[in-house]
């Protein structure tokens, strides 16, 4: 979905992203909307400087379909969330995109007697999570530990 300033979203195609060095393919299942995509859709721009038309969204969950070179904290089939390359956009308002692997959090199955995790809750924790800036996930080599 393709976002232009002053106009509603837009239905696109586009190509399945290859992941580079360090990346993960995710096969996105929910993605929310937080307020800087409301604020691109009106500017037309991101905060970054990148200009619509552009596949936005930033917040997402979904499960990893391949792993770019020397990737390995994470597996294809991973169920995960994030909030990647933030403040540049995810491209979570797509069917697929291409993330650091480092940027994303792998979360736990859906609970007793789920078959899935519950996207649209995951898809809404990364900026509600956060706090002062800080992410709300472990980054991969950080004492800190993550709990769902």
């Amino acid at each position: 979905m393709a976002v232009t300033a002053g106009s509603d979203p837009v239905i696109t195609r586009t190509s399945v992203p290859d992941p580079g060095p360090g990346e993960v393919l995710v096969r996105i299942k929910a993605a929310s909307v937080n307020p800087t995509d409301v604020m691109t859709w009106r500017r037309g721009r991101f905060p970054t400087g990148e200009t619509t038309p552009m596949v936005g969204g930033y917040d997402l969950a979904g499960e990893v379909v391949s792993i770019g070179r020397g990737v390995t904290i994470l597996q294809p089939g991973d169920a995960v969330a994030g909030m990647p390359r933030f403040p540049h956009p995810a491209g979570a308002f797509a069917d697929f995109t291409t993330a650091p692997a480092r940027h994303l959090a792998k979360v736990p199955a859906g609970g007793p007697g789920a078959a899935e995790p519950d996207w649209g809750r995951l898809a809404a924790l990364p900026l509600a999570g956060s706090r002062h800036g800080r992410p709300w996930w472990t980054p991969p080599g950080s004492r800190r530990t993550t709990r769902f």
